[in-house]
């Protein structure tokens, strides 16, 4: 039964009914008409008589579509519609199509008044019956001003390329997945001192050391690795030994699909660079040595003239005087002090202070003999650093506030504490307070003026810091100066 089926439908098909014909039939002739159309609008077929002259056999189409006028017959010349730059072209192919070849050429052909296009001329000889001379020319033009626009586009955009590639000063190249160079521009050449006819094709280990190969080879795959531009300091070498230093940029190309298909690399010689920074680095260094030098003899010189004091103090026998001089000799101390802490560190502009302010406080209880069991010494000072021209006058104002105190603060025998704090202003500036619970301040003290050498010095030394300073007397004494840090320029007088 399914066999019987199957021979009907085989004949149905062998014989189709008569709709069926006549509709493949109108499919057939549309098609041979969309063919005949573009066959009259595209080919020509051309003879040629004994005399020379060329008629039009068929292609009356094809003329008129391109130069909207039909000539009866055509010289062996170039043809009117012809540009002049192909008439060369025009003869060559000519020639080579009597000889009897199969030939193509481009030509720029004039189409309407101050118009012009391109096509491209396909022609095939067909021979006498003698056999000796072509008689008849068939073939077809075809329209491709498209495509040399896009051309023309291609080569002037490569002509950018190549004069920007060659013209810049950086080392600029291309690399395959394997680390092949593909490209590389004149900089490149010149650095190396080779011509690119022996890089092309070849990896780094066929132009560098070793050594410097497997560097260049680790970066190529850490850019690819990374999937991004990554920017490698490399240090190459020329034939004379001589080490030059690039800064790399190397960034990997992907195709389309997204595997890699190699890099590109631009190299900058910082050779010059380095070896500048190199030098200044010397000089800061020579001029850091020199500037602790000159803390050192600072710190030497105010030492010596606190031990003249000191020999002129054994001398006197007048104890107020001995006291001053001893006084004179603490704010030595404390200028002093402050170039040691310059000396023994790295930074040579700026101080410390925290540090500074245990130093000088451990220093003044030991000159006043404090018994540090009976007053605590406490510091509270954040890490700040101050330069030179703010951290001298601080360091005197706090000689002179916790010298007061240990002076006049507390009774012999009696316990007692003393707080130095450092902090930061809420706003801008630093806070400096020295406080005490001892027995305050006299009631006939004037603040304003006072009557002593210290507290003096103490004003002078805040308006120098363009501060503020307030006493706050509650259960002892508390000095607290406000102020901001100084130019670090020289002071004027």
């Amino acid at each position: 039964m399914k066999k019987a089926k199957g021979e009907d439908a085989a004949l149905r098909q062998e014989n189709p009914s008569p709709k069926r014909q006549l509709k493949e039939l109108k499919r057939i002739n549309s098609l041979l008409s969309t063919l005949q159309d573009y066959a009259q609008k595209t080919h020509f077929a051309l003879v040629l008589s004994p005399r020379g002259k060329v008629r039009i056999e068929w292609g009356e189409e094809v003329l008129r579509h391109y130069f909207g006028a039909v000539p009866d017959s055509l010289p062996p010349s170039p043809p009117p519609f012809l540009c002049p730059e192909s008439y060369r072209e025009f003869k060559t192919w000519w020639k080579r199509l009597l000889q009897g070849e199969t030939a193509s050429a481009d030509f720029r052909v004039k189409t309407q008044p101050g118009k012009t296009c391109w096509i491209r001329a396909f022609g095939h000889p067909h021979w006498a019956q003698s056999g000796k001379k072509v008689s008849r020319i068939t073939g077809n033009f075809q329209d491709i001003t498209s495509q040399k626009e896009t051309e023309r586009a291609l080569i002037e955009s490569q002509a950018r390329f190549e004069a920007l590639f060659n013209a810049a000063p950086d080392l600029i190249y291309f690399k395959d997945k394997k680390g092949r160079y593909l490209l590389i521009n004149e900089a490149f050449e010149q650095a190396f001192g080779l011509k690119k006819e022996t890089i092309l094709g070849k990896g780094d280990e066929d132009i560098l050391p070793a050594e410097l190969a497997a560097q260049c080879r680790r970066s190529d795959e850490e850019a690819v690795a990374k999937g991004k531009a990554v920017i490698k300091e490399e240090v190459l070498a020329k034939t004379n030994s001589q080490e030059i230093v690039f800064e790399t940029i190397k960034a990997p190309i992907f195709s389309h699909d997204g595997s890699p298909m190699g890099l590109v690399g631009i190299s900058r010689d910082i050779t010059q660079r380095k070896e500048a920074e190199a030098a200044l680095r010397s000089l800061v260094k020579e001029k850091e040595t020199l500037l602790k030098e000159i803390h050192h003899r600072v710190k030497n010189n105010m030492q010596v003239i606190s031990s003249l004091l000191s020999l002129q103090a054994q001398k006197l026998e007048d104890q107020k005087a001995v006291q001053a001089l001893k006084e004179c000799q603490e704010r030595i101390h404390s200028m002093a002090l402050v170039h040691d802490k310059l000396y023994q560190q790295e930074a040579l502009h700026r101080i410390e202070f925290s540090s500074y302010l245990r130093s000088l406080a451990t220093q003044l209880f030991h000159a006043y003999q404090v018994d540090a069991s009976l007053i605590q010494l406490r510091v509270e000072a954040e890490e700040i650093s101050l330069n030179l021209n703010t951290a001298i006058p601080c360091g005197l104002i706090v000689n002179e506030l916790v010298t007061n105190a240990l002076k006049h603060a507390f009774s012999p025998g009696e316990k007692g504490e003393l707080v130095i704090s450092l902090q930061r202003g809420q706003k801008e500036g630093f806070v400096l307070a020295v406080k005490d619970n001892g027995r305050g301040l006299p009631e006939d003290l004037n603040l304003k003026k006072p009557d002593t050498l210290g507290l003096e010095i103490v004003h002078i030394l805040v308006n120098q810091l363009g501060g503020k300073l307030q006493v706050k007397v509650d259960g002892g004494t508390e000095f607290r100066i406000t102020f901001g840090e100084q130019s670090p320029s020289l002071s004027k007088e």
